[in-house]
């Protein structure tokens, strides 16, 4: 069995078996340039981060140590740990060869100023990861140090926050794995002292501290709260498991494969997504619904849905008594009631078998026309007899499996007509961002009145400055988005001068959310000239309200359902249009405005800036192309209640 690294338990297990399987017969996918991108900016931001601890640290208390030969680098971390260096940079573990753990932490912090009582000093591990993990607006409180005092006994704490959900899973695994190996060699502290913790370095340049130990997740294969050191061991352990039939496996071509494909929101960026992608399609996999997850994919499973189509033909009605409308209303067991149903004459009321207390279920049930066990017992059992808890929402897994076998758009439940709503002037809005803010804001202007020709330019148009990019000009967002807000206001004022109605249109809420990020973080900066030009909260807020702000993927949403996912390029073909790049996508556009202001041959950032403008205008071009065709075609698509 190979040492495994900590991203393999937080990697899908089907990622771990391809990568150890003779058999496969495709070659995995090697990582994009977009992707290669990223990975290099983690590592520049990384080995800014250590230079910043080094600087920061108390003379003589940090200690890096120097990239070489494996076992030099683990006699070096080692010998650190031994003499009880406050902190020790770019360490390397010693192998855990029982549990086959390997592992290199960026950072490992001591705990207290004096070793155990065995006479060994104790440390926690710490990652430097290129992202935010910090998240406003909650009940709860963090803690965190400064890089020049990673003490986790006495860390600040801000409170009304948390870490972010996104992140806590992967970057708490990391430190679970970096844990485990600590434990190994007996350098973990005392529980008395410190429960289990570890720390992230994120883009604040502060030690985000999360415990490691604290009961916060439900999983499907606990009755209780896990911690994510519980999680972390479940998911490594699982891996192994499937690492060693695979490896058996190659010798035994006739043993089955431990774990098969699921898709999953890894899938994207996994080298081995066309592998599995074949084979999803191919066998109609029931993980192709959108929003499946691996947890409800084993509920799926569990019960014989393996397919779209197994899902399709589930009983919508059933489904809807046992879920509710959303998933946030209250869910009912209905198989007890369903074999009890059967059990009494066909003509006994409801109230007998239900109990006049579940208000709720009596109001479901007489919604859908059941008022007696004989209508009840008419209920499909094998939709009744799926677990009520778990496996997503049922009814709009089963709506959109049945748009997916079909292969068309169909109109949500209760939607009798498709409504778009449309302007005399319409304005499709796109904006362009890398990591250190948004750098484009695109338009693209459309006159469905005669009375503003000529008076307003049509088509599209591009807000930006090259020479003044955000990240290295204090300001540079501020100032676009006060063009941004002039730009708007003439068109408002033209159309409210001649009595015409103006609409502004995005596809979900990315745009909004970077202009009131950009108020906000504005609002708070230092720069008094940046303050005086951003627009206030309250032009936000009036800008982003209907009946003049359109969400046109919350328009589709509601009343469109497909049976796939609805990002921008995957509806806009469905309306017949094409982006004229090769290869668009937000992660290669951040590639292409990276070397269209870096890089140093003019022709080539020439070349790069139109064709970050062509990708934008497509974008806004998609917007209007698929209001065009929701308010056309779709008029005359059928109810996903017609459905047989």
């Amino acid at each position: 069995m190979p040492l495994q690294g900590g991203y393999v338990a937080k990697r899908c297990p089907v990622r771990a078996q391809n990568d150890h399987d003779l058999l496969v017969d495709v070659r995995r996918v090697e990582v994009s340039e977009a992707v290669r991108a990223r990975l290099d900016a983690g590592i520049a931001f990384e080995g800014e981060v250590v230079d910043a601890i080094l600087a920061e640290s108390v003379p003589g208390s940090a200690v890096s140590v120097p990239p070489g030969h494996a076992g030099a680098m683990e006699q070096a971390t080692t010998d650190a740990m031994g003499r009880g260096d406050g902190v020790i940079v770019g360490g390397s573990l010693p192998n855990d060869l029982n549990a086959r753990r390997t592992g290199r932490p960026d950072v490992l912090v001591r705990v207290g100023s004096e070793p155990g009582p065995d006479g060994r000093w104790r440390y926690i591990p710490a990652d430097i990861k290129h992202h935010s993990l910090a998240a406003s607006h909650s009940k709860r409180s963090t803690t965190w140090s400064s890089l020049g005092r990673m003490d986790p006994l006495d860390p600040n704490v801000e409170p009304g926050t948390d870490l972010k959900a996104t992140y806590l899973r992967d970057d708490g695994f990391q430190l679970a794995h970096y844990w485990r190996m600590l434990e190994a060699v007996d350098r973990t502290p005392d529980a008395a002292v410190l429960a289990p913790i570890g720390g992230i370095i994120d883009r604040g340049h502060v030690v985000r501290w999360i415990d490691l130990a604290e009961p916060r997740f439900t999983r499907w294969w606990s009755d209780e709260l896990v911690s994510l050191l519980d999680w972390y061991d479940f998911e490594f352990a699982f891996r192994l498991d499937v690492i060693a039939r695979t490896l058996q496996r190659n010798d035994q071509p006739a043993l089955p494969r431990a774990v098969t494909p699921v898709q999953v929101p890894e899938c994207g960026s996994c080298p081995w997504h066309k592998v599995c992608e074949r084979e999803l399609d191919q066998t109609d996999h029931v993980s192709l619904l959108p929003r499946t997850t691996w947890e409800t994919f084993v509920h799926h499973r569990r019960h014989g849905l393996i397919s779209r189509r197994a899902m399709a033909e589930l009983d919508w009605r059933t489904a809807w008594v046992m879920q509710g409308s959303s998933a946030s209303d209250t869910v009912y067991d209905l198989s007890s009631l369903h074999r009890s149903a059967e059990t009494v004459p066909a003509e006994t009321a409801i109230t007998a078998l239900v109990g006049k207390r579940s208000r709720t279920l009596l109001q479901r049930l007489a919604d859908t026309g059941i008022h007696t066990a004989g209508d009840v017992a008419a209920l499909d059992p094998r939709t009744a007899a799926l677990p009520a808890k778990g496996a997503g929402h049922l009814p709009t897994l089963i709506d959109q499996a049945r748009a997916a076998v079909s292969d068309r758009p169909f109109r949500t439940r209760g939607c009798t007509q498709i409504d778009v709503p449309r302007a005399d002037i319409e304005i499709d809005l796109d904006m362009e961002n890398t990591a250190d803010g948004v750098y484009l804001w695109g338009t693209l202007t459309t006159l469905r009145s005669a009375a503003g020709t000529g008076a307003i330019a049509e088509g599209y148009e591009p807000l930006i400055d090259w020479d003044d990019p955000p990240g290295r000009a204090p300001g540079a967002e501020a100032r676009l988005l006060q063009r941004l807000q002039s730009w708007l206001a003439e068109r408002r004022a033209f159309a409210l001068a001649h009595g015409l109605t103006i609409r502004i249109y995005c596809w979900s809420g990315a745009e909004a959310a970077q202009i009131r990020r950009v108020v906000r973080t504005s609002a708070t900066t230092d720069d008094d000239d940046a303050v005086d030009r951003t627009p206030t909260k309250e032009w936000a807020d009036e800008l982003l309200s209907p009946p003049l702000w359109v969400d046109l993927f919350d328009v589709f949403r509601d009343q469109v359902i497909t049976g796939g996912g609805a990002g921008l390029k995957l509806i806009a073909p469905l309306a017949g249009f094409a982006w004229r790049d090769d290869d668009p996508g937000g992660d290669q556009s951040q590639l292409w405005y990276r070397q269209a202001i870096d890089d140093p041959d003019p022709l080539v950032r020439t070349a790069l800036r139109q064709r970050l403008l062509d990708y934008n205008e497509d974008d806004v071009n998609a917007t209007q192309a698929i209001r065009n065709w929701l308010d056309r075609e779709g008029r005359s698509f059928p109810s996903v209640e017609d459905w047989t």
